[in-house]
């Protein structure tokens, strides 16, 4: 189905659901790039053919993620995800295209558990550096406190002026909550890049097989296999360096607050 020319501007709905349960939906106009994929066709079964690959790649992948994240923890692994659905709709509602999945999903291999322990181990390593690093060092210890001789008259003490840079620690403190928001944490984005390159490594040893035969179809589908998923390891890994850089700018203005409250807080 295309849009003619009085139809440019017009939006189509689309969703993406497992089982009865929508987990994505968005509204789109024709020829803007869609947010999953993309695509700027005006073609309604190639936007709805590339959103179902994608929405079926990541519901295996967050089934196989978190069945090796509960394994490695010895808990049970939860129902893996079992339909994908991906609907188009027009503006009055009709369908464009329905498209519908039964997902099949491989045992997780013990070797898999177990390099994804290591690597979070790894990880609790490398956090356990970074708090390190981004610890103040202990305050210096108080002036033990001199006590007014008997019957001395005590006065209070006046109020301490305002210091307009305790304002300052907290606007330091405040850009390291914000920097932190504004993206994924480390650890999430090692994790993927964990499973990207997994899968990386398993296509890349499929299509090896796929070369020795004569079906030119299946090298090629191996072939754009290979591709996507080294994307996604590109992907998760500019990712990963990313959120790293805004974790250690954020620890070092949470060092910098720490520093300036104590030098307010220490004797004059």
């Amino acid at each position: 189905m295309t849009t003619d020319e009085t139809d440019r501007d017009a939006a189509y709905s689309w969703e993406v659901r497992y089982g009865s349960r929508v987990v994505e939906y968005g509204v789109q106009r024709w020829g803007e790039p869609h947010p999953w994929t993309g695509a700027t066709t005006r073609l309604a079964f190639e936007i709805a053919g590339e959103l179902f690959e994608q929405a079926c790649l990541y519901a295996m992948e967050e089934s196989r993620d978190t069945a090796i994240d509960a394994e490695a923890k010895g808990r049970a692994a939860p129902e893996p995800i079992g339909q994908v659905i991906v609907v188009l709709r027009d503006p009055t509602g009709a369908e464009l295209a329905n498209l519908t999945a039964h997902l099949r999903h491989r045992p997780i291999t013990r070797t898999e558990v177990e390099d994804y322990r290591a690597l979070m181990q790894a990880w609790a390593e490398d956090e356990r550096r970074m708090a390190a690093r981004a610890a103040a060092p202990p305050p210096e210890p108080a002036e033990p406190e001199i006590l007014a001789p008997p019957h001395e008259f005590e006065q209070n003490p006046a109020p301490a002026a305002y210091d307009p840079r305790h304002r300052v620690v907290d606007d330091l403190l405040q850009q390291a909550v914000e920097l932190r928001e504004s993206v994924v944490d480390p650890d999430h984005c090692r994790r993927r890049a964990y499973q990207a390159e997994r899968r990386l490594v398993e296509d890349q040893d499929a299509e090896r097989l796929i070369a020795a035969g004569r079906d030119e179809a299946a090298r090629a589908i191996a072939a754009e296999r290979v591709a996507r998923s080294a994307q996604l390891v590109s992907l998760w890994q500019g990712r990963m360096a990313d959120s790293t850089e805004i974790y250690l700018r954020a620890a070092a203005l949470d060092t910098e607050a720490a520093r300036l409250s104590r030098a307010l807080d220490g004797p004059d």
